[in-house]
């Protein structure tokens, strides 16, 4: 498996927007980081008026204990298939 296909493809990385994309971002994404936090809106806001976007996120718990119970909680949301919603609630 190349570089580009663990960090696009793998099935640990919950995507949003267009699966189908022509572009696709991928964010590394800590719950507990401001910047992360400030970037959810303007990325909430892309998927939801550009069709052709795929936006790949990556659980980056490098800050704290509560970036690691919070990144194991949205990988289980998405094995729920709840990722989108537990996401933009955070």
């Amino acid at each position: 498996m190349s570089n580009r296909e663990r960090l696009f493809e793998d099935d640990n990385a919950p995507v949003l927007g267009n699966p189908d994309e022509d572009v696709t971002v991928v964010e590394f994404f800590n719950y507990n980081c401001p910047y992360s936090k400030q970037a959810t809106a303007p990325f909430k806001e892309l998927i939801g008026t550009d069709g052709g976007v795929r936006l790949v996120y990556r659980e980056w718990p490098i800050l704290n204990e509560g970036s690691v119970i919070a990144a194991r909680a949205a990988l289980a949301s998405q094995a729920q298939g709840k990722y989108e919603d537990f996401h933009w609630t955070m």
